[in-house]
């Protein structure tokens, strides 16, 4: 019968320690010196990130969960190999798509190396480690929760792995691990002790719900857009300026609250407001314009602010939303566009790193500060964000406010891309005085993006903790 893929493991989306980034080499079987080889860098690089993971750059650390991710759907990953089970390009798309089961007949192959007299040469099988190997190929393997295996993908080192050249010896290496795994008994397949607390199992990602609740908001905003007919044209164009946006959904138990003038008042009197000009979230309900006052939609209240030419020196468009349930929703206008008459530069032309860190914090101070309000216990609590900045393409990382003035426009720090987004988790009880490095994880691959940019050593620390001094 075909194989099928195990259940599901979840995995936290935050900072790795050293304790878990060695559980996730384990996890993926792989040795420090593998990973110098994937990722084509020096091995005294990776064996230094084993030491100190604080030292892995946010784009490494994000390869490592999507491959920690595939690997938990059963899916092959090693950009050094080709998977195993099906040969057809289009077919092997629809199985990706699909997540469902290998197309590898496990009896089917049992039965044509036992009709050629049994594997051609013994392979060395590791079950801890998921792999056959022999000499320069290895044959990877995901173990199944009923105690058997699903095959993975293949390598080799010492020419290009091709599938169908290369099949007699995968099923070889196949019956060598069923031989292994019958010997072993299915208790083989369950994790280590104490790895539970890195993938538990059947629960949904944290990264998914905050994606969630991202893709709430934005729709959320485009009917509420679509339905505000008071909206000047000039106000409209304000929103299809550059955004960015912030999804925070609250993970574990949140009191009882709902949709009432009284829970309005505690999650916007919570504001720290560390911000002297615009703070995220604002209060719209002292604006003489009633047209932005807070309305209950959905059983979430939301709220419109835009501010254009005419009435300030500068654009704003905002899209907030708050939900008792324990998530919010925030759509601002990135601030060089709203900032760009003052400053006399086209909008959609920079990116200005001081106002994106300072942004970043600051949704975190305030998210932590909304939970806290609504009486989440600081213990037992963490809270999902997941950021997105959009109309970046052809954007070029400058900064022309004061704080920031340590970088002139450099055509190689452009973005080819449009959209960036980025995910953390952090726990209710971190004090502000510890929330750079999640702010640093967060925009890692906004910045990178910009021909690799990154933000000077201690200039993210230094912004945090001059923002944070403020309350």
């Amino acid at each position: 019968m075909p194989l099928q893929v195990g259940h599901f493991v979840r995995y936290h989306e935050r900072m790795l320690s050293k304790h878990e980034f060695t559980a996730t080499l384990e996890y993926l079987g792989l040795s420090a010196s593998d990973l110098a080889t994937l990722f084509d860098m020096d091995a005294r690089s990776t064996r230094r990130w084993v030491e100190d993971p604080s030292a892995i750059p946010g784009p490494a650390e994000q390869a490592l969960r999507a491959w920690v991710r595939l690997q938990r759907l059963g899916l092959a990953w090693r950009p050094d190999g080709i998977a195993i089970g099906e040969r057809n390009p289009e077919k092997l798309a629809e199985q990706i798509k699909a997540h469902a089961r290998y197309a590898v007949d496990l009896d089917a192959v049992l039965r044509r190396v036992d009709g050629r007299g049994g594997p051609a040469a013994p392979w060395d099988v590791d079950l801890g480690a998921h792999q056959a190997t022999l000499g320069p190929v290895c044959v990877f393997f995901y173990p199944l929760a009923n105690g058997g295996f699903s095959p993975a993908c293949y390598t080799r080192r010492d020419r290009p792995p091709d599938l169908q050249r290369d099949w007699s010896l995968i099923e070889d290496a196949l019956a060598c691990v069923a031989k292994a795994v019958a010997a072993a008994g299915p208790q083989w397949s369950r994790p280590p002790e104490g790895q539970s607390a890195l993938f538990e199992t059947d629960t949904p990602l944290p990264s998914q719900r905050a994606q969630d609740v991202l893709d709430l908001g934005e729709r959320s905003f485009r009917r509420a857009l679509e339905d505000h007919k008071e909206l000047t044209a000039e106000e409209r164009a304000a929103f299809a300026a550059g955004s960015q946006e912030i999804a925070v959904a609250i993970e574990g138990s949140v009191p009882d609250h709902s949709t009432t003038e009284r829970f309005l008042d505690l999650m916007l009197s919570a504001n720290p407001l560390l911000r002297p000009d615009w703070p995220l979230w604002l209060d719209t309900r002292p604006l003489q314009d009633r047209r932005f006052a807070p309305k209950v939609v959905n059983k979430a209240w939301q709220a419109f602010a835009v501010f254009s030419a005419g009435t300030v020196p500068w654009d704003l468009a905002e899209f907030s939303r708050l939900d008792p349930k324990g998530t919010f929703y925030l759509r601002r206008m990135i601030d060089d566009d709203t900032y760009a008459r003052v400053n006399k530069v086209p909008a959609g032309k920079f990116l200005d790193p001081q106002h994106v860190i300072a942004r970043t914090a600051e949704a975190i101070a305030v998210s932590l500060a909304f939970a806290r309000a609504m009486g989440c216990s600081p213990e037992d609590t963490k809270l999902d964000f997941r950021f997105r900045w959009t109309k970046l393409r052809d954007r070029i990382i400058h900064s022309s406010t004061g704080a920031g003035r340590f970088l002139p426009p450099r055509s190689q720090y452009t973005s080819a891309e449009d959209d960036a987004s980025g995910t953390i988790e952090v726990p209710l009880n971190t004090a502000d005085s510890a929330l750079a490095p999640y702010v640093a994880r967060a925009t890692a691959t906004l910045f990178a993006q910009f021909g690799g940019f990154e933000p000077p050593v201690g200039f993210t620390g230094a912004l945090v903790q001059k923002l944070m001094e403020k309350r």
